[in-house]
Parts: structure tokens; sequence; C-alpha cells
């Protein structure tokens, strides 16, 4: 059910149904349905501790290619709750970010971990990163996710580490030297603000 929920669409049809909703609430001055909706789960989340509809709301624009809702869902993230919902299901959202080829948002979701000192999330993100540019053969971007996870000192999944392998294989080209000993690496704390500099 689960997995069902985030290979459709259904955070975005969420985030339109509650706007729709809140649009049949009396205008209150200026406000538009977005910044009604995002005041309701603002209300719920801090008078009643409900979560859920936060991040729903959430997951709705950061799923949309609409930069003035990624802003939106920056904000929202502030939310411990909301955190907390969006570590729970991390893998299920980074695959259905990286299904739509949208690398920039993976690439902002690290930003936020970094922001918000959630390390333990980096490697299962960059892991499924590595392995997505691995199996599109794009050996460039590939190179640039191992050099972001040796910057780092995350430890990467098995799996990534072997289709990283098996590319540089079949392109004939030796294996850096940090794929060797990424797996013995130490943490590090490395600022937020080296992630611009890869492109993944």
């Amino acid at each position: 059910m689960q997995k069902h929920f985030f290979q459709t669409s259904y955070p975005e049809v969420l985030r339109d149904v509650t706007t729709s909703i809140i649009a049949q609430i009396p205008e209150v001055g200026q406000s538009t349905d977005l910044d009604k909706a995002d005041e309701l789960v603002r209300l719920l989340n801090e008078l009643l501790h409900l979560s859920w509809p936060a991040f729903t709301l959430w997951q709705g624009y950061f799923f949309s290619t609409s930069q003035n809702e990624w802003g939106r869902a920056d904000a929202l993230y502030a939310y411990e709750g909301v955190q907390k919902l969006a570590l729970r299901n991390l893998r299920t959202i980074v695959e259905q970010l990286l299904s739509l080829h949208s690398v920039s948002q993976v690439q902002h979701f690290l930003e936020l971990l970094l922001q918000y000192d959630q390390r333990s999330a980096l490697p299962i993100i960059t892991s499924l990163l590595l392995s997505m540019q691995c199996s599109e053969g794009n050996l460039g971007a590939a190179v640039e996710v191992l050099h972001f996870a040796t910057d780092l000192k995350l430890r990467l999944s098995y799996n990534s580490m072997l289709r990283l392998q098996q590319l540089l294989h079949h392109r004939r080209v030796p294996l850096p030297q940090q794929l060797l000993h990424l797996k013995y690496l130490k943490a590090s704390h490395a600022h937020k603000k080296l992630l611009p500099e890869y492109k993944f």
C-alpha cells in the first residue's frame, strides 16, 4: 500500500484536494489558497500535534515542478514531525524522485539533510543516486557522486559500489583510489556548502 502511495501522483493529488477544500473557506485578506493550506497544516501541527497533513502538503510541494512551491516545501520541512515522516519514508521518496529524473530535487534533499544535521540518511540517498547514474551509464555523474561520498566519508551500499565497478570495467576505466577505501572511512563533518560544487 505504501509503495503504491508513492508510485502514483498521490501527493500532488492530495495537495490539490486540500487546497480545493480550503478554497471554500471565506477569503481572509489577500491570502492565496496555498497560503491558507500552509496556515491550516501549521495550526494542525502546533495545536493538535498532527504532522501528517503538513507532511502530505510537503510532498505535494516537493514533487512540484514550481520553484515557488519548493520554497514552501522547505518551510514545511522545518516541522519536526514532517522531518520524522520524511526520514521514515526516505527510500520511497528518493526512488520516486529518481524515477521522475528529478536529480536536482534529490540534490536539494541532500542539502536539507545537511542543513538539519540528519547525516545518517545521506548514505541511503547517495547510494540510490549512484546506482541510478550507473544504470544509465552516466559515468561522469557517477564519479561526481563518488567524490561527494568520499568528501563526506559516507558508506555506500554494496550494490551501488558493485554497479560502479561494473560500469568502470565496461568502460575500461581503472578503479578510482577512493572507491577501494571508501568503506573504511569514518564519519566526516564536512560543511553543507560542499554540496553545490558537485554536478550529479
